[in-house]
Order: C-alpha cells, then structure tokens, then sequence
C-alpha cells in the first residue's frame, strides 16, 4: 500500500498570567507533507503455524514558521517581539514486523510478534526560540500472548504480556507561563501483562472484566527540566500517567422482548493504583488510587436501527484529576468528569 498525508495548520494562542497582566501571544503555522510505503505478508507453513513479516518507510518533511510576542493587558502595548522565524524539518523511518501464530486447536490461537514504532518529531508551538525542537520517538515492541474461545463459546479468554522498549522519548515539561516545551529527553522501558474475560454463562447475561499491571519506567533521563528549569535526573521514576495497576468489571443482562426489540441493564466498575504526570513523580502532581462506577439503561429497536441509552458516570461522584501542569505558582490539574447523566439516541443506516 501508499499512504499520502498534507496538513495546513495555523495556530492563535493567548496565555495570560493575572499577576502582572502580561499576555504571551504564540501564533505559528505548520505545513506538514507525510508519505509512506508499505507491504506485509503471511505465509502458512503447515494448517496450524504461519509466520508474518512486514515493513513500512515512512517521511515527513515539516515546515514550522513562527510568529511571538507578549503584550500588556488592557493596553495591548508590545513588551517582546515580535519574534519571527522558520525551521524546516524532514524525518524518516524503517518499521519492520515480525510475527508467528499457532492454533494448537480449534478456537485457540497462541502468538507473539517484535514491532518497531515511529512518533515523527516537530516543533515547540509556544517557543521563541529557534534552537527548540524534537527528533523522532521510536520504540520497539515485543509481545506474546493468546486468544481463545471455550467452553461452545460461552467464555472468551485473552492474555498478552509485552515488553515496549523507547528510545529518545519525547517528554514535556512547562518551562514558564505559556511555554510548553518538548524534548527526546528519555529512553523508557515498560514491561506488563493484560488478561480479558467474557463470559455468557445464561443466555442475554454477559460478565467480563480485565486486568493489567504495568512496569514502566525511565531507563535514563538527563537533563530534564522540574518546575523552575532545575535539572534533574528522573532515571528509575515512573512514566507519566502510568498505573501500575488497574482493572475493570461490567455485567449486562439483556431482554429480548421479541417483535417490540430488547432492553439492556448494564454496570461497570473500574479501579487504577496511583499514577504521576510529570517525571519528577513529585507528591503534588499526583493521583491517588481511585475507582469509577457507570450504568447504563438501553433500548433497541425490533431490525436493530435504532437505539436509546439512558446513562450515568461516575455515578460515586469521585473527585480525581486527569493531568496537571507545574507552570503557575502552584500546580494545577485537570479535572476528571464529575457525575454525569445523559441521553444517547442512535440510528444506523
């Protein structure tokens, strides 16, 4: 196959800090032109064994003009700047895959395949300077595992463990109010594991559930920059947003009420451990454990087009945070949604 991609993208940005009513006033264009090739093949070796491999080049060329300034509020009076420039950027990448199955018998199917991956690099869109910018991420990813279905099907079980190595990780920091920079200042590795369970032990009752764990960490991280531009050493902390462990749980009991369709019950439950947003894994840009609870009330209509979901979210009405950001005097998270009711109507052509 041939994949072509084209992006003009502009960008109008106004950051202000309340303190001395300065307004920090980024506004670049990007011009993107992506192409890639690719190919992938399977070949059976006996009815039972096949092997895959594959690979993809990709290129991108970007072209980043700039355009800074800060600026006094109400007055509008120009205090920085204008600063104006252009940087110009080509990226290029080999991806191969590698991959075996075996399906020792019927409805089981055993795998593990080595992937390498490609994050394009770019530009910092709220900097000023000229020197910042990122190179590719990349990373390679090993993984085993199996899918099956037992039991006439009643119950679906999946495993995969896998192993992701990253080399110069893209990372972001805040450096001052309104300038958010980006650098390859990491290598990373992150081992875990994920199990998925469903199950139909009565007819219209469907149970199921995950878990994962995950090991994930900075294999080495220097320099990079905390709150104030101190360098630090984050080798050996955890990832950014990054649970080591979370699982979920759902149980759906639906109704088949014949020629006038059917209606669903549905609840879900899920929980994840303590999770960091920065690389410092600093006590106060941090979450702790917490869990949700959802349901959810359907009706579907007797040829399948139509649907009505009645639903609520975060049902306990948990208070938890999503990200956060270190750029002010004290940091400041993004809020996860609070309880939440809704309706859903779908049509299906």
């Amino acid at each position: 196959g041939f994949y072509y991609f084209e992006e003009d993208m502009r960008a109008d940005s106004y950051v202000r800090n309340h303190l001395n009513n300065v307004v920090v006033h980024p506004y670049p264009d990007v011009h993107t032109n992506a192409w890639a090739a690719y190919g992938q093949a399977t070949y059976s070796v006996t009815d039972k064994f096949s092997i895959t491999a594959g690979v993809r080049y990709t290129e991108e060329d970007k072209t980043f003009n700039q355009n800074y300034d800060r600026f006094l509020q109400p007055a509008g009076t120009i205090i920085f700047g204008p600063v104006v420039y252009t940087a110009k950027n080509t990226y290029k990448a080999w991806t191969p895959k590698f991959g075996v199955e075996f399906r020792p018998v019927e409805d089981v199917m055993v795998y593990a395949s080595a992937t390498r991956g490609f994050k394009s690099g770019g530009f910092n869109f709220a900097s000023f300077n000229p020197a910042q910018g990122y190179d590719p991420e990349f990373l390679w990813s090993y993984e085993a595992g199996f899918k099956s279905d037992l039991l006439e099907r009643r119950l679906r079980l999946n495993g995969t463990a896998f192993y992701y190595d990253y080399t110069d990780l893209q990372v972001q920091s805040f450096l001052t109010p309104g300038v958010i920079d980006i650098t390859n200042a990491a290598d990373a590795k992150i081992k875990g594991f994920e199990i998925e369970m469903l199950a139909r032990p009565v007819e219209g009752l469907d149970l199921g559930g995950s878990i994962a764990h995950l090991d994930a960490t900075y294999k080495t991280f220097n320099p990079a920059f905390a709150p104030g531009n101190i360098p630090f050493d984050a080798s050996g902390n955890r990832l950014n947003s990054s649970p080591k462990w979370n699982y979920a749980l759902f149980g759906q009991y639906t109704f088949d009420m014949g020629n006038t369709g059917s209606l669903f019950v549905r609840g879900e439950y899920s929980w994840r451990s303590r999770q960091y947003f920065t690389a410092v894994n600093a006590a106060p840009e941090t979450q702790a454990s917490y869990d949700l609870i959802n349901a959810s009330i359907g009706y579907t209509s007797p040829d399948g087009r139509w649907q009505a979901i009645v639903y609520g979210r975060n049902l306990a009405n948990e208070e938890y945070i999503t990200s956060s950001g270190s750029f002010t005097a004290r940091p400041a998270g993004r809020v996860g949604e609070p309880r939440t009711y809704g309706l859903r109507l779908a049509f299906t052509y």
